[in-house]
């Protein structure tokens, strides 16, 4: 498929997607007739000539027309964002990356490495020295060595004749040392004076010889004391000793090795000579080498990580999963509690504003004998809601029964505005801002709305101290607000009590809202402690299947009766869970005596967790698919009769990423319910190929290829 071709069914699917939250209603027919003329369009039709060829299907007038265009530049740009940033992590891409970028790093780092062993390691450098014999001397004489021309002959590295001699300038040697004083006669004898130490001395002399070569003779001088001169040294010390009254001590040797050339390091050359030199900006350049490593393998885990987060995004949104988007044939029945709560929310408030009341100043006037008294009242508004809705997944059940009930206000002229957030309602966002607004922008552009907060509302805790929040001052800036919670009462704890401070907290039902919006209308507290008898339609306790006890349909029998268990039931025959699939089961089990699509049913279901996360376990489904084959078989294959309709009647793209998990469900339950064996033959074959290609089987599946083969499998 090419670029243009994904990019392409991408932008349909949202902009369906889009139109529909925006009030468009557009069913299968529009669908099919959208398919239809999309693909007889040319492949290289430019993608924004779609807004002009296909806008005429949703449009009536023109204000639709530039709506429709407006969702259009949306959806069009929120795609390409995504396409863009997935299309980074292409194989073609990485491919053409991998040839130079690793070689590129592996170079990087083994220059790396090399430079730290060389600048690190300590440069140990061998002596290329010339000693020559040692010789003795006695205290204050002085003695002259020569180096006769055999010897000189024999020196290495050294060619004849001798230019120059010198002292070695490394040794920090001039004329004289602690023992010593000496020169270089011009026949290269070294003239040595002792002085009264004693100890071992060594004398460096530099020897330049033809073409500059230069050799280091060392000269060892043995420093003796002499005996003759020993009287008088004594005696000289005792004189000391009685001018200044100190104790004679006897005269020692230095306590470690005095001889300098042990402590020789000859003078470094070649390469070694070069980084002595420069090892100030040699470590600089290792440093800014290792940074830019460093740097580099950051930024390849940060734009790995956001190409991740594109594919993950990308992947949430219509082609790339199977989006059953259905409109139930039945509407949902919402019985006499919602008609009286819809005229408990459009009861008008009084506003903070007085206006001249003309009717009391007249008759005030009248009652005081023509003396004027000035009357004024309170305005009353229609009052305003700001709704923000917890939606877990895109599955969320609850979250679409809220959205539900919003739309029902917004067609009964309910004055609300309803935005969704994701466990943190710092950020919230809807149709119009879909980017999301922060709670402090909302809080500017609802400043008299009354909030109501839908969820549990746990994030506005603080974690480690358990109280609110700092951020929650933004919030109460709104002088109404109440929080609807889906725990059932029973499990109503600390955090309740602690959330309970700076809102008011009530379960999360229709009789609750009403409850609380009759409570501000009479200036009084909406607290529930008070008042439960008055909400009846809240869960109170919480609903424990224990899986290890077995029998998981009886355990929901407890709870449920007969027709709310065969809707779970049919529930899972699908594996996951989807609101308008749900809610069609729900048509497809009512009868023209119950309806199962109400309030208190819906509300039943939504008990369950499940419902909220999309997904029932596998052992769950397993249980109740178990339960239908033995006891509701023709229910069964009515739900599996209803699945296929809507698999042949709402497929997604056959070249989007969710026709794999789409085909292969619809391949598996056409499978359970046809006749024809050759049909069962191909299908297998599909099924088997699509396991191949990398689709996931449900567990359903799984037992269905791993039952044991009989005679007619043969």
């Amino acid at each position: 498929m090419t670029n243009q071709t994904k990019i392409k069914y991408a932008l349909l699917a949202e902009w369906l997607r889009a139109l529909e939250l925006e009030g468009f209603v557009f069913g299968i027919d529009t669908q099919l007739q959208l398919q239809s003329i999309v693909e007889q369009l040319p492949e290289k039709l430019e993608i924004e000539a779609l807004k002009l060829l296909l806008t005429p299907i949703f449009a009536q007038n023109e204000q639709e027309q530039e709506l429709v265009y407006t969702v259009f530049d949306r959806a069009l740009q929120r795609v390409r964002a995504i396409h863009q940033s997935s299309s980074n992590t292409s194989p073609s891409d990485s491919k053409k990356r991998l040839p130079w970028l690793l070689p590129a790093i592996v170079i990087l780092l083994l220059f790396s490495g090399l430079l730290a062993v060389i600048l690190f390691r300590p440069i140990l450098v061998e002596a290329s020295e010339f000693t020559a014999p040692s010789f003795a001397v006695n205290i204050n004489l002085s003695d002259t060595i020569c180096l006769d021309s055999s010897t000189i002959a024999n020196i290495p590295d050294l060619e004849l004749p001798i230019r120059s001699a010198v002292f070695c300038s490394n040794q920090n040697q001039t004329d004289s040392s602690i023992f010593a004083r000496f020169q270089i006669n011009n026949n290269l004898c070294l003239f040595y004076s002792a002085k009264d130490s004693v100890g071992l001395d060594s004398v460096c002399v530099e020897i330049y010889g033809q073409a500059e070569q230069s050799v280091s003779i060392y000269f060892r001088a043995i420093i003796e004391n002499n005996v003759a001169d020993t009287a008088q040294v004594v005696n000289s010390a005792s004189i000391q000793e009685r001018e200044v009254g100190r104790p004679l001590f006897a005269s020692e040797g230095y306590p470690i090795d005095t001889d300098v050339l042990s402590l020789d390091i000859e003078e470094l050359t070649g390469w070694r000579k070069f980084f002595s030199e420069n090892i100030g900006w040699l470590k600089g350049l290792f440093y800014v080498l290792t940074a830019i490593l460093l740097l580099l393998v950051l930024w390849i885990r940060e734009r790995n990580r956001r190409e991740l987060i594109a594919e993950k995004e990308q992947g949430t949104q219509p082609p790339h999963i199977w989006n059953i988007e259905l409109k139930s044939s039945a509407p949902i029945t919402l019985g006499g509690q919602f008609d009286s709560l819809l005229n408990s929310l459009r009861q008008r408030t009084t506003a903070d504003q007085l206006v001249f009341d003309i009717n009391r100043t007249v008759q005030s006037t009248i009652q005081e004998g023509g003396m004027i008294n000035f009357e004024y009242s309170y305005r009353t508004r229609p009052p305003e809601y700001l709704l923000l809705i917890h939606r877990q997944n895109l599955d969320d059940h609850r979250a679409h029964w809220q959205d539900y009930l919003y739309h029902q206000f917004l067609e009964n002229e309910v004055l609300v505005e309803r935005f969704f957030y994701h466990h943190d309602p710092r950020l919230c966002w809807n149709e119009k801002y879909p980017d999301g607004l922060k709670i402090k922008d909302l809080q500017q552009l609802f400043p008299e709305s009354r909030l109501l907060i839908s969820g549990d509302a746990y994030s506005l805790l603080n974690a480690t101290t358990g109280k609110v929040s700092k951020w929650i001052k933004v919030v109460e800036l709104w002088k109404d607000r109440a929080i609807f919670t889906p725990i059932p009462t029973s499990d109503w704890g600390r955090r309740e009590r602690v959330l309970e401070e700076s809102f008011v907290v009530l379960p999360s039902s229709l009789q609750s809202l009403q409850f609380y919006v009759e409570q501000l209308d009479l200036g009084t507290e909406a607290s529930f402690e008070n008042w439960r008898l008055r909400v009846e339609d809240a869960a109170t306790y919480p609903i424990q299947i224990k899986k290890e006890a077995g029998h998981i349909v009886e355990q929901f029998n407890i709870h449920f009766e007969e027709e709310i268990l065969k809707w779970i039931a049919a529930c899972c025959v699908y594996p996951s869970l989807h609101w308008d699939l749900t809610l069609q089961l729900g048509t497809l089990l009512s009868t023209d005596e119950n309806n199962l699509l109400t309030t208190e049913n819906i509300n039943q279901l939504l008990q369950l967790p499940y419902f909220e996360s999309g997904k029932i376990p596998n052992d769950i489904r397993s249980a109740f698919l178990e339960w239908l084959e033995s006891k509701h078989p023709e229910l069964l294959e009515q739900v599996r009769l209803e699945l296929h309709q809507i698999f042949q009647q709402n497929p997604p793209p056959q070249d989007s990423i969710a026709w794999e998990d789409y085909h292969l469900n619809a391949a598996f339950n056409e499978l359970l319910i046809t006749t024809d064996n050759k049909r069962k033959q191909q299908l297998e074959a599909e099924i088997a190929q699509d396991i191949n290609g990398g689709a996931e089987p449900d567990i359903t599946l799984v037992k269905y290829l791993n039952r044991p083969k009989s005679t007619l499998d043969f």
